[in-house]
């Protein structure tokens, strides 16, 4: 009894820590640029089959795109936690989406992002 206990305050704060984190990020997500030279438009195809469209700053750090990332999963409910992230041509993954700019990455004007599940 104490065991399951232990585990299901375990997983309660597990899940308080993931929704506190998605809070932050949602928040930090700065809005969608207009159209124009400092704009960077993606499209993610994600690995269920469907596209997003989204204009980034071209200055933005990748990692503003893996919170929307992020942010679009929880809101759809789409299950996904562990993902890799990358270009076709040139072939590229993005180990990480860090502090490099979406303009630095060569991603600026436009790119389509591959968004792969690791755990699929």
């Amino acid at each position: 009894r104490r065991r399951a206990e232990m585990a299901a305050a375990l997983e309660l704060s597990r899940k308080m820590t993931k929704e506190a984190e998605l809070k932050r990020k949602r928040d930090a997500l700065p809005p969608e640029p207009p159209a124009g030279p400092g704009a960077t438009r993606l499209r993610l195809q994600l690995p269920h089959g469907a596209k997003v469209d989204r204009r980034f700053d071209a200055d933005a750090p990748l990692r503003v795109v893996g919170d929307f990332i992020d942010v679009h999963f929880a809101d759809n409910e789409i299950e996904i936690e562990n993902y890799s992230v990358s270009t076709n041509f040139p072939k590229r993954t993005f180990a990480e989406l860090g502090a490099e700019t979406l303009r630095a990455a060569g991603l600026h004007p436009q790119a389509v992002l591959f968004v792969q599940d690791l755990d699929a």
